[in-house]
């Protein structure tokens, strides 16, 4: 399937609508249990310089998600730590799907993104950028 945005993507970069829910052993647990499923729809930016993905502590915060261990992660500011979490991520390319990844909670307080999609994700997909149309495609 393909997905195709459009805007001014030297001022806002690549970005999609995306769903986050908890966990998929999470997930088992509230079905079983008759609960409801969390989720969330969120902006997410599509980072090509990003090893892998991560959330907004924000995010965290609203899907009471549990974090279950806190590794470094390097950026062009230095290392520090942050608290990683299990999700799944709903991408409009996989749109019946929710894929289980590994998230690490970030500050992105004064974004106007809530998730960062790194190469974790974008090696199972297709990125077209297109600079000169300001459009890209995503197709998984």
């Amino acid at each position: 399937m393909f997905f195709t945005g459009k805007g001014d993507l030297k001022i806002y970069g690549p970005t999609i609508q995306v769903t986050i829910l908890p966990s998929t052993v999470e997930v088992e647990q509230l079905r079983k249990n008759g609960l409801t499923i969390p989720t969330l729809q969120i902006i997410a930016l599509i980072d090509t310089g990003a090893s892998c993905c991560s959330i907004s502590t924000e995010v965290a915060k609203k899907l009471s998600l549990v974090s279950f261990e806190k590794e470094t992660i390097y950026t062009p500011s230095g290392a520090s730590e942050h608290l990683l979490f299990d999700i799944g991520l709903i991408l409009p390319v996989f749109p019946n799907k929710a894929i289980p990844i590994q998230v690490f909670a970030v500050n992105l307080e004064k974004q106007p993104i809530s998730m960062l999609i790194g190469r974790d994700i974008l090696s199972i997909c297709t990125l077209f950028y297109n600079g000169s149309d300001n459009s890209f495609t995503l197709h998984g």
